[in-house]
């Protein structure tokens, strides 16, 4: 590998790492509920990756999609075989004192599922016991259109993002 690749990587874990390890103080559940519906969706579509292993991609989407509070989860990619899976993990039964079961995360699921490329499913969760799936298949029939186009047209995710602040 020739030095420049060497420090664009370490550049990306550096950046991957600091999107995991910074604390948000007095941050709700979303790091970007502040940000308006262009900048969350302009997030979203620069982040976008063809591939959950890409995991400063992933870790950078999962940031910008509304799982919870940093630090408050921990993420497993399946990214041997097929089918592809993403897992948020969270040490608790409850998120910023609400119960993981009472939580909706469809759209930030579906938020991931669009785009990233390859991803088959979302998993979320609690002590290993899971508290919800979302599969791209599922996302799709709900949206009355293929997830993945999600991350193939800007309008689409767009339209979809400002849907979930409805």
């Amino acid at each position: 590998m020739n030095r420049r690749a060497t420090r664009s990587r370490a550049a990306g874990l550096i950046i991957a790492a600091s999107l995991v390890a910074v604390p948000l103080t007095g941050c709700s559940v979303n790091a970007s509920a502040g940000a308006g519906v262009d900048a969350e969706s302009d997030a979203l579509w620069a982040h976008r990756t063809p591939y959950v292993g890409d995991s400063n991609k992933a870790l950078a989407l999962i940031a910008d999609t509304n799982f919870g509070p940093p630090r408050s989860y921990s993420i497993k990619l399946q990214t041997v075989n097929a089918p592809y899976d993403l897992t948020v993990t969270f040490p608790t039964t409850e998120v910023d004192g609400k119960p993981l079961d009472a939580i909706d995360f469809t759209p930030a699921a579906t938020k991931l599922l669009g785009t990233i490329g390859n991803l088959d499913s979302v998993t979320v969760t609690s002590n290993d016991t899971p508290v919800f799936t979302l599969t791209a298949k599922q996302a799709s029939k709900t949206l009355g259109f293929n997830v993945k186009q999600l991350g193939q047209d800007k309008r689409k995710l767009t339209d979809y993002v400002a849907s979930d602040r409805d």
